[in-house]
């Protein structure tokens, strides 16, 4: 497995900071910092997120530390590194923005919107 470094989107900040909250996941910060480093080694379990194409985006599970639950994370996996785009509550939302997800990458230059 290749190791690549993993950083953030400032959108993904915001939606880590509304999480973390005191009273809402206060142990996310912890458990993410755990989730990047097995990201960057290469050893979480994924799979390809529904409805991005062609683009290397892939969803994986956050441990929450404080209950049975947990978060779902969605990143791109570019030849360098890691990008975390997106988190939520696995119980929040049905499916992934996607179409949101797709248009970033474009914007950040990380893949090209497809037709």
């Amino acid at each position: 497995m290749v190791n690549k470094p993993v950083r953030t989107t400032p959108e993904f900040d915001i939606l880590v900071k509304a999480l973390s909250k005191p009273k809402k996941y206060p142990k996310l910060p912890a458990d993410l910092a755990i989730f990047k480093h097995r990201l960057a080694v290469g050893a979480v379990r994924n799979k390809r997120a529904r409805g991005t194409k062609s683009a290397p985006v892939f969803g994986a599970r956050v441990m929450d530390s404080s209950s049975s639950g947990g978060f779902r994370d969605l990143y791109f996996d570019g030849a360098d590194e890691r990008v975390l785009l997106h988190i939520d509550w696995r119980r929040d939302l049905d499916d992934w923005p996607t179409g949101l997800i797709l248009r970033m990458l474009d914007e950040w230059g990380l893949w090209p919107l497809e037709g």
